[in-house]
């Protein structure tokens, strides 16, 4: 096994200098761009991650004008990106560093996961990156290659496959005399080379020792055997609009889309069951002539699928929506002013398919 470690490390070190991707946040080891990087690329594939990078690092260049910045605009210019609690986390670690730390990042994996959300792997990975720390940043390109390449069949889902992985890199990482190399360069083995499904193993370096390869076993490995359970939820958003004014509220910190603005919710345990029907609370409120129309889509998250129905109440009277606005507790908002505003990405798609 020691020998087959040996010739692992020799074939990857070979690997990266050939392949290594040319990263804007490589190009230094400064915390900051690392940071930001890890924490846009977590639950992100890397052509969207980038330009949002590249963007966001244009914009806020360093830690004290991210810390500056307010957050509704951090959060508008994550629109898209979706998963919000990372530019919030990002937005209140910004300001805690250059706060309490004098604007200076901890230079150590241990300091660096106490901050709000960096965890095991982006600590690592900044911690190595940056100050040479010798220690592994596990994620799934890690669990995948090395699974494969010493045939571990441990279940990654499990609890204690992090420690094991840990364990079993540490002797890997040492053999780097750049503790980041060794990390990014995994990171780009398994993103290029050792992909989750068709990897490339006629043109890879290690076949010749790849437990994987030699028994056929590349769909098996790395082995995962926990269901997510995937929670249904019944959105009924009703868009009332008064000329070019529509009422909208801003979302609660403790659900989906945290902070951003959609329209006045209405959840329900089941699909609508009468297809053109509004809610009687909404309809005593409305005493003159309206038009409704209804649109139906749905959309899907890391853990729930959202069937949403887009209620569209137009109104032709002015008291009405003054009305609704009062006691529903909601904004009066014009379309360009609402252009500005930070919306999960349905509402974007459903204003851009009525406009």
């Amino acid at each position: 096994m020691k020998r087959k470690k040996q010739d692992f490390i020799s074939s990857l070190k070979i690997w990266y200098k050939k392949n290594k991707r040319d990263l804007p946040f490589r190009k230094n080891s400064d915390p900051y761009s690392v940071w930001l990087s890890e924490i846009i690329l977590q639950q992100t594939r890397m052509r969207t991650g980038l330009v949002y990078y590249k963007r966001l690092k244009k914009k806020y260049p360093n830690l004290k004008a991210l810390s500056d910045a307010g957050i509704d605009m951090l959060l508008k210019d994550w629109e898209g990106l979706g998963y919000y609690k990372r530019a919030k986390h990002l937005h209140s670690t910004a300001n805690f560093i250059q706060k309490n730390l004098s604007g200076t990042f901890p230079n150590s994996q241990k300091e660096l996961i106490k901050l709000k959300g960096i965890g095991k792997y982006s600590s690592s990975a900044i911690a190595s990156i940056c100050f040479n720390e010798k220690t592994p940043a596990i994620d799934g390109n890690v669990y995948r290659v090395l699974s494969r390449v010493f045939g571990i069949k441990i279940n990654i889902s499990s609890g204690s496959s992090y420690s094991y992985f840990y364990k079993q890199s540490l002797p890997l990482i040492n053999e780097f005399k750049n503790a980041g190399d060794y990390n990014q360069s995994l990171m780009d083995f398994g993103s290029i080379q050792c992909l989750p499904k068709h990897p490339l193993c006629s043109t890879c370096n290690q076949n010749k020792i790849c437990y994987a390869f030699i028994h056929n076993k590349q769909d098996c490995l790395p082995v995962k055997k926990k269901k997510i359970k995937v929670l249904k939820r019944y959105f009924n958003y009703y868009v009332f609009n008064y000329r070019n004014k529509l009422l909208i509220k801003k979302r609660g910190d403790n659900d989906v889309w945290g902070g951003l603005v959609d329209f006045y919710l209405e959840e329900k345990k089941e699909r609508r069951k009468d297809e053109n029907k509004i809610n009687n609370n909404v309809k005593k409120l409305i005493t003159n002539k309206y038009s409704v129309r209804f649109f139906d889509t749905k959309t899907k998250l890391s853990h729930q699928e959202i069937f949403i129905c887009f209620v569209d109440i137009k109104l032709f009277n002015s008291s009405d929506f003054k009305n609704l606005e009062k006691n529903l507790g909601l904004l009066s908002s014009n379309k360009k002013e609402l252009s500005k505003l930070a919306k999960p990405k349905v509402i974007n798609d459903y204003l851009k398919k009525i406009s």
